[in-house]
C-alpha cells in the first residue's frame, strides 16, 4: 500500500499566528517525510502540466528533477473557441486587460498581480 502526495504543492493555509506557532503550518505529510526520509520516493514524472508550466515549478521547487510523463502531456495547450479574443476585449476595460493575457494560448505561463 502507498500514500502519494507532494508536500511542496498546496501547503496548509494558516492565518492564525497562534496556530502557526503551534506547528499547524506544517502538514502531516511533511512531518511523516521528516520522520521517515527512507520511505519517501521523490516525484520524477508528472502527468497534469504542459512542459511550459512544469518548467516553472521544476526550476522553483524540484531542482530540474521533474519531467513530463508523456509527449502528449508536454505538448498540451489551452484550446479556446473561435471568437474568444473579441469576447474578452469587449469586457476588458483598461484595468481588466490582464484577462486577455491570462487566457492567451500563446502565453502558457502568466503571472497575474
Amino acid at each position: 500500500a502507498g500514500w502519494g502526495r507532494d508536500h511542496y504543492q498546496l501547503p496548509p493555509l494558516v492565518v492564525s499566528p497562534r496556530a502557526q506557532e503551534r506547528g499547524l503550518g506544517e502538514s502531516l505529510f511533511q512531518r511523516l517525510c521528516a520522520a521517515h526520509p527512507e520511505a519517501v520516493a521523490a516525484l520524477t514524472h508528472q502527468y497534469r502540466m504542459s512542459q511550459d508550466i512544469m518548467d516553472l515549478s521544476n526550476r522553483l521547487v524540484y531542482g530540474g528533477r521533474l519531467a513530463c510523463g508523456s509527449a502528449k502531456v508536454a505538448a498540451q495547450r489551452l484550446e479556446l473557441q473561435p471568437g474568444w479574443e473579441a469576447k474578452v476585449a469587449s469586457r476588458a476595460a483598461p484595468e481588466g486587460a490582464w484577462r486577455r493575457a491570462a487566457i492567451d494560448p500563446g502565453q502558457p505561463v502568466v503571472f497575474v498581480a
